[in-house]
């Protein structure tokens, strides 16, 4: 795996036919330093994965971290066209979040991650790793990321 805890994450940018920003800019990895950063990458589809996660997040008023929802566009059913829009439309609930697709896999690719599957990892100021986990959270994990997150 390319991510790891105490590692800079691979530098990375998303843009045009490999994806994005919601609202169709680049993206790069040298956007995530400078704060603490929560990045979700996720099949939609497997997205109850993190569901726990994100219902402490929510409960939250105002975090001091940002959230980079990464969703994996190629690893659905889904038509892109559909979960964009679905996307743009929980917006208002999700304030922190900045969403980015993921057309090509291209982050299973660079950074080692699980296809359709979701990963779940918190980034420094520095841009350095500082907690990985793929898969379904439990209740033992969210604490953990929450306590990462607050540091």
């Amino acid at each position: 795996m390319a991510v790891g805890v105490g590692k800079t994450l691979p530098s990375v940018t998303l843009s045009g036919t490999t994806g994005g920003t919601a609202d169709g800019k680049a993206w790069h990895t040298k956007s995530l330093k400078g704060a603490t950063r929560l990045i979700l990458y996720m099949d939609p589809d497997q997205r109850k994965n993190i569901e726990p996660l994100m219902r402490e997040i929510r409960r939250k008023s105002s975090p001091k971290f940002t959230t980079i929802a990464i969703i994996n566009l190629a690893a659905t059913w889904m038509p892109n066209r559909v979960l964009i829009s679905k996307l743009n439309a929980s917006k208002n609930k999700t304030k922190h979040t900045t969403y980015l697709f993921d057309k090509k896999r291209v982050l299973v690719a660079k950074w080692g991650l699980p296809d359709e599957s979701t990963s779940v990892m918190v980034t420094a100021a520095s841009g350095r790793v500082k907690y990985v986990k793929h898969g379904a959270l439990s209740s033992s994990d969210v604490s953990k990321i929450l306590k990462v997150l607050s540091r």
